[in-house]
């Protein structure tokens, strides 16, 4: 790898959050986000003149990383971001993409962008692209679009976009705020693949979204909810002779609760729902529907989210008293081991406005977790599922390809070549 620039960055401010995701198993491996738009090709110079005013209306998004006395930093970085033809992705924060976190990649009709998940998240991360697209349009299309979601340049600061939801402890009643670090959780069913690492794949279900959604309205219950009910059912007929628990973790975006809805910072979390053979399997769906759905609320609610946000916050204590980079690893070791979770679903329904979402025609977040991760995108004309796996074996997406079947509910899938980039991690050993 190259040797870094990293001391001379002049810092902004405290990236809490950065430590997680540079110090855990596969932080050398970035996030993507696959847009394949409608028109036959990319216009590469529209799109970089696109990027750069989505930059200037975001600028957290063209930050670099610095690290002074074992604390992560956003930091000031005045290079270009790269934007270049191709699908093969250079090592981020290195020489080739001018030291940032993020470049933009394009070919053909698709545009892909590899992102170190230490800068944004999805949610964060989804105004930039909406903002970006929305002048790409008009540049392209030479017309005034109308603005609709996305965020425009007014020549403004938005501090409100920087926000730390992590700055300081929130109100709750019988809080302590002390450490959450607790083992792994032990007693679920864990998908026999899961955490083998011994090749990670894409898999990419597109859904007949009427028929799908209609299901859901028929059971009285959410998308998402559903597509993780039939996810259950998949892999317990899959592994028919288990009786396990099913877990399945679900990412939940705490900006609303912690009161934080403009800031690209990471602000989202993964709750556990709970499938008990014991008690759920003599319901109908829409009752097992109905009693998952109880947990999602009793887990979302704005007391537990604040209280989850405070434990976090003692977390980032006892990562503070750790001190160096490795007193961190070594707690992170401890505390954050591959637990009892069978699959993580997540569900985004894009909220970009018609005007975006009408030149689209999918959409797809990729990245790595030690268990089968599975990612549902819905937007105006299409839902798609993303499954992430470190495994060979297609039976889980066979496995939901049937339930569906069973529901009226037409899929068709096809594995795809996942290219996520390195990240250059040299830095944290300077």
């Amino acid at each position: 790898m190259e040797n870094h620039i990293n001391m001379e960055f002049e810092t902004i401010s405290r990236n809490r959050s950065a430590e997680n995701f540079f110090l855990m198993k596969n932080s050398d491996k970035s996030m993507a986000i696959g847009i394949c738009l409608k028109a036959r090709t990319v216009d590469g110079e529209a799109l970089r003149i696109a990027a750069g005013k989505a930059l200037e209306r975001f600028p957290l998004i063209g930050t670099a990383v610095a690290v002074r006395d074992g604390s992560f930093y956003y930091a000031k970085n005045t290079r270009p971001i790269v934007v270049a033809e191709g699908d093969v992705p250079p090592v981020l924060f290195s020489e080739k993409t001018n030291y940032h976190l993020a470049c933009i990649l394009y070919k053909e009709n698709r545009i892909y962008i590899p992102m170190h998940h230490s800068l944004s998240d999805l949610t964060g991360l989804n105004r930039f692209i909406e903002t970006m697209l929305y002048y790409y349009f008009e540049i392209t299309e030479g017309i005034t679009l109308p603005a609709e979601g996305a965020s425009l340049l007014d020549g403004r600061e938005h501090p409100e976009d920087e926000a730390d939801p992590f700055e300081k402890p929130y109100e709750v009643s019988g809080e302590t705020g002390e450490a959450a670090l607790g083992g792994p959780n032990t007693g679920g069913l864990v998908l026999p693949e899961n955490g083998s690492d011994a090749e990670y794949s894409w898999i990419y279900m597109d859904m007949d979204a009427e028929a799908f959604l209609r299901f859901a309205k028929s059971e009285g219950t959410t998308p998402l909810i559903a597509a993780t009910l039939l996810m259950i059912q998949a892999v317990r007929e899959e592994l028919s002779d288990t009786t396990h628990e099913v877990v399945v973790k679900l990412p939940v975006d705490m900006r609303p609760q912690l009161g934080v809805m403009e800031t690209l910072r990471n602000c989202v979390v993964t709750k556990p729902v709970k499938y008990s053979p014991e008690s759920m399997d003599g319901l109908s769906f829409r009752e097992q529907a109905a009693a998952l759905r109880e947990q999602v609320k009793k887990a979302t609610t704005e007391e537990v989210i604040r209280k989850t946000a405070n434990e976090f916050m003692g977390y980032m204590h006892a990562m503070d008293e750790a001190g160096s980079i490795e007193g961190k690893k070594e707690l992170l070791n401890r505390f954050r081991k591959p637990d009892a979770t069978a699959f993580l679903m997540s569900y985004a329904r894009i909220p970009w406005s018609e005007t975006i979402q009408n030149r689209m025609r999918e959409m797809h977040a990729l990245d790595l977790e030690p268990y089968l991760k599975i990612n549902m995108t819905a937007l105006k004309e299409s839902f798609c599922l993303d499954f992430i796996q470190s495994f060979p074996t297609t039976r889980y997406v066979e496995a939901l390809e049937k339930q569906l079947n069973e529901r009226d509910i037409h899929v068709s899938w096809e594995r795809r070549k996942l290219v996520l980039a390195d990240m250059d991690l040299s830095f944290l050993h300077q």
